[in-house]
């Protein structure tokens, strides 16, 4: 795929699926400009990219959800 403009779109098309969205929002700064996020959901993000440097895998739910605050794991995916 050529680089531009239309490599960028194929890329938040693909982040927009719901069962890739949160596996880019962690990896990739460039992919989360798209979405506004909110600073609740700023703080999963950062904990999450936190936790996978630290741990070497993905948080749990529950995971996140002590790290943030939340006592729900159905509020953290809501977030994300």
């Amino acid at each position: 795929m050529a680089s531009g403009s239309g490599s960028n779109s194929a890329l938040a098309d693909l982040a927009a699926r719901p069962e890739n969205r949160t596996r880019a929002l962690l990896h990739s700064t460039s992919i989360i400009a798209p979405y506004a996020l909110t600073d609740r959901q700023r703080r999963i993000v950062t904990c999450a990219r936190e936790w996978l440097a630290e741990h070497g895998a993905a948080p749990t739910m529950r995971e996140l959800g002590v790290a943030v605050g939340l006592t729900s794991t159905s509020s953290v995916a809501y977030q994300l």
